[in-house]
């Protein structure tokens, strides 16, 4: 694994295949995520789309996005860049805020891997050029993105039922929402779809209720500076404020009072 050092803005190359996990609880971060798949399969869930991930697959998924892999099968080989936003070019961050994927028949894959392998190669050469040489490449890497958005086509996005069941979730996450009411909501028993969820995500039904409220949470933290912690839990369907705090803490390392003075000083969370 490849890490620039201290002063400059994160950045982060690896190539394994065994995935590094940024904490066993968080699904989200504050930083991009830049993912290729060169042997074997996955389900990848992102935002609120699931995707099948074929030898060749390639995501981007911008910061501040609930995401989980679920490999199909032992053997597999993935690369992966993990940056911060100052790595790319500032014009097009709006361009790549939302997630992409492209299948590995897409006609604008081969460029991408080109240039991935060129940051690959830097990384290992590591020498006083590097920095320079690797936000060159992922400017390139950047804008070849961003012209993939225009031209690039979807896959299909996983099981229709666990696609309702993840909308219904979001849109009815800061009030209570239950598993039966979920089944009942896509016409599936509650048993199925918790099995079904879990399989399909890699969340279980609770865990990524919870991981969307918290990130809903994070967020409301960092915009929204003159909300009381106790307001921001109530609005992200926490009705215990001290619950709330707790899960927090254990998920990002810092109580929300904390986490706020953090990034105001501009600390990666």
């Amino acid at each position: 694994m490849f890490q620039c050092g201290t002063g400059v803005p994160y950045f982060c190359f690896e190539n394994t295949t065994r995935p590094r996990k940024l904490s066993p609880k968080r699904h989200d971060h504050d930083y991009f995520e830049i993912y290729v798949l060169d042997e074997g399969a996955c389900s990848y869930f992102v935002e609120n789309k699931l995707y099948q991930v074929e030898r060749g697959g390639f995501i981007l998924t911008p910061p501040h996005t609930i995401h989980k892999v679920k490999y199909k099968e032992d053997a597999y080989v993935r690369r992966v860049i993990w940056c911060a936003p100052q790595w790319l070019p500032q014009e097009l961050l709006a361009r790549l805020s939302a997630p992409l994927y492209i299948h590995r028949n897409s006609a604008a894959l081969p460029e991408i891997v080109a240039i991935f392998d060129q940051i690959e190669r830097e990384t290992e050469r590591a020498d006083e050029y590097t920095d320079r040489i690797l936000m060159n490449r992922m400017h390139l890497l950047s804008y070849t993105l961003a012209r993939a958005f225009d031209r690039c086509t979807t896959a299909q996005e996983g099981n229709p039922y666990i696609l309702r069941a993840v909308r219904y979730i979001q849109e009815h996450y800061d009030g209570v929402v239950r598993l039966s009411d979920v089944a009942r909501e896509v016409a599936i028993s509650p048993e199925h779809l918790s099995r079904l969820f879990k399989k399909e995500t890699g969340f279980g039904f609770s865990e990524y209720l919870n991981a969307l409220r918290l990130q809903k949470a994070e967020e409301m933290l960092r915009k929204s500076p003159h909300l009381r912690i106790t307001e921001v839990a109530f609005a992200c369907g926490f009705n215990d404020s001290n619950y709330f705090c707790e899960r927090f803490k254990q998920v990002y390392g810092s109580s929300p009072m904390q986490h706020r003075c953090n990034v105001g000083k501009g600390q990666r969370i």
